[in-house]
């Protein structure tokens, strides 16, 4: 009955999975605003490097974005100016904030921003340095206006419609369209259910016994079927997003579980496929008499296997300037807790499709 159970759910949460993409897909896709970005040709125009405009979903021009050039200057600024420089020259700023996040072989990647407030908006100076020294000087990024008509020829202010801008300045190098797809956690939650749920049916069905050939082969097997359906989950997830975000599937080959020349991708595909096969077997082979014991070292082995999928690539994203404790608190749980609460999921659910559908077939 239980195996009958969880069978049942298996099939309903796989055709569940395509049907709500289907039917409710395009439903859930709420544009929230535009972005039209003019590249160096056209923004040299102005003495800018580049030149981002951000609309909002009601298509009114907010905020203007400008790259600064090294060569030229901008509001008599360049790109090599220091932050002593900017409040020499416009004064103390109305508000100061910095961070810094430790990159690839402890490089660290500071940031400081000046922001001034005018005329009921801001305009802000972006500076960054990037070095293995902490000392490592600023430079200006970008000067950035918010809500504050920017200093563009032919009259370009803020409200202005995204028609008026490209009628102005003309048509952008390049356009994005920022949009909130709501149907997506379901979607990434029945994917991961449906995932698990055919792994462990496939790996059921296996041949076991109680020789450590048997269990070798159990192992090699259950790795392999882990890993092609991990794959394939992946993949249809990357496709339903993409499809939902682009509109259409013109980027379909790099959704592709496996590539040529991505041989990095296919060992991170068969690293966890690989402590999977393992879990299988344990389940397979373990103690069965102690079931809360059982569910203790499940939940053990899912905490390590995330603990180190995701920390060594996760941790150096979080500050390590002095930050008030609640935004200190959402990176923490954004950077570390939360990819590793996401791939903690997956073993766990394993551990409980395959204990909902055993067979109790006498081994040989």
């Amino acid at each position: 009955m239980r195996r009958n159970i969880a069978i049942s759910l298996g099939i309903l949460f796989t055709i569940l999975y395509p049907t709500i993409f289907f039917l409710f897909g395009k439903q859930s896709v709420k544009i929230t605003g535009w972005s039209f970005d003019y590249f160096e040709e056209k923004s040299k125009k102005w003495n800018c490097k580049g030149t981002n405009f951000y609309f909002g979903k009601d298509g009114k021009l907010y905020e203007v974005e400008f790259d600064l050039p090294y060569e030229r200057e901008f509001l008599g600024f360049r790109q090599d100016d220091n932050p002593e420089k900017v409040i020499a020259k416009w004064g103390k700023p109305s508000e100061v904030v910095q961070y810094a996040t430790r990159g690839y072989k402890d490089e660290i990647n500071r940031y400081k921003y000046l922001i001034y407030k005018r005329d009921g908006g801001e305009i802000e100076f972006e500076f960054t340095s990037y070095g293995f020294e902490e000392g490592h000087q600023y430079e200006l990024k970008t000067i950035t206006f918010d809500k504050v008509n920017p200093p563009l020829p032919k009259g370009i202010k803020m409200g202005m419609s995204k028609e008026e801008v490209i009628r102005i300045l003309g048509k952008p190098d390049s356009s994005f369209a920022f949009k909130d797809i709501r149907i997506l956690p379901f979607l990434l939650a029945l994917s991961v259910l449906t995932g698990s749920f055919w792994t462990a049916f496939l790996v059921d069905f296996l041949p076991k016994g109680k020789k450590r050939a048997h269990k070798i082969i159990l192992f090699l097997m259950s790795s392999f079927i882990a890993l092609i359906i991990f794959a394939c989950t992946s993949a249809s997830f990357s496709l339903f997003k993409e499809f939902l975000e682009e509109g259409n599937l013109s980027k379909i080959a790099t959704h592709l579980p496996f590539e040529s020349k991505d041989v990095l991708f296919a060992l991170l595909l068969v690293l966890p496929s690989l402590i999977l096969g393992g879990l299988f077997t344990w389940l397979e082979y373990g103690p069965k008499k102690k079931p809360i014991l059982h569910i203790s070292v499940i939940v053990l082995l899912s905490i390590l296997f995330a603990f180190f999928l995701s920390f060594p690539t996760r941790l150096y994203t979080l500050s390590f300037y002095s930050l008030p404790f609640k935004t200190a608190l959402f990176l923490a749980f954004k950077s570390v807790l939360l990819p590793m609460l996401r791939i903690a999921s997956y073993p766990l659910l394993l551990a409980i499709w395959f204990s909902s559908l055993r067979s109790n077939q006498s081994e040989t």
